[in-house]
């Protein structure tokens, strides 16, 4: 049995007490109960008319809640992403503040937070003066011919989500873009890689040297621009 909270029983016990008020005017015949019991009848019917809209509103805004964060379009057949819950490496290319071009790098553990179905993992992000940000981060992958994606978001900034696409998983690492918004606030299309090994010793998180952003940028040459045609114009 369901308990009723205290503004319903509040409005419901009203609503009772203006009937037997209207019930004992009519057999005393005294005016005063009869209004006063049809002000009460009136205050507390409107009181409960209130209450279940406003109960039917949070019902639609939980639903549409629990949906927002548990969405189907996120999710995955395990046997297509089995594979991927485990510890990766993250690299990209961006520009800093000033418009510098240069490679980042992170690591991300899609085997934290197990949950079948889904991908997801925290984010933790270094800018060019190596100040810090984080993000959650989804992955999904819808069936074996589909590329792999992930989409991250700010914890605590206004910022517009980033999306990562890997295209050829058959390599040992991954080849791919980033539409994202670099440093300086423009919409970007960048360089990216994922590898399940660190490709330099002892890197920690944050931006890399310009010998390896170089490294980093020959190997999405051969393994990425080569193999794919970006934005080609036939005129």
């Amino acid at each position: 049995m369901n308990r009723i909270d205290f503004p319903t029983f509040s409005y419901l016990i009203i609503s009772i007490m203006g009937g037997l008020l209207m019930w004992v005017g009519a057999l005393t015949k005294e005016l005063i109960y009869a209004s006063i019991g049809g002000a009460l009848i009136g205050t507390g019917i409107s009181g409960l008319i209130e209450i279940f809209k406003k109960k039917s509103q949070y019902d639609d805004f939980n639903n549409i809640l629990k949906n927002s964060l548990n969405p189907e379009g996120f999710k995955s057949r395990e046997e297509d992403i089995k594979a991927f819950r485990r510890k990766w490496h993250l690299y990209w290319s961006t520009v800093n503040n000033s418009g510098l071009e240069f490679w980042n790098y992170t690591v991300l553990d899609f085997s934290k937070k197990p949950s079948v179905g889904n991908l997801t993992a925290e984010l933790k992000l270094l800018n060019y003066e190596k100040k810090e940000f984080n993000y959650n981060l989804e992955a999904f992958k819808k069936d074996n011919l589909s590329p792999f994606t992930m989409i991250h978001q700010s914890l605590s900034h206004n910022e517009a989500r980033a999306i990562y696409i890997f295209q050829d998983l058959n390599l040992e690492a991954l080849y791919g873009f980033q539409y994202h918004m670099d440093w300086q606030k423009e919409r970007r299309i960048s360089c990216t890689i994922m590898s399940p090994d660190p490709f330099f010793k002892n890197q920690k998180t944050g931006p890399l040297d310009n010998s390896q952003g170089d490294e980093l940028q020959s190997k999405w040459d051969q393994n990425f621009k080569r193999k794919t045609r970006i934005f080609t114009n036939k005129s």
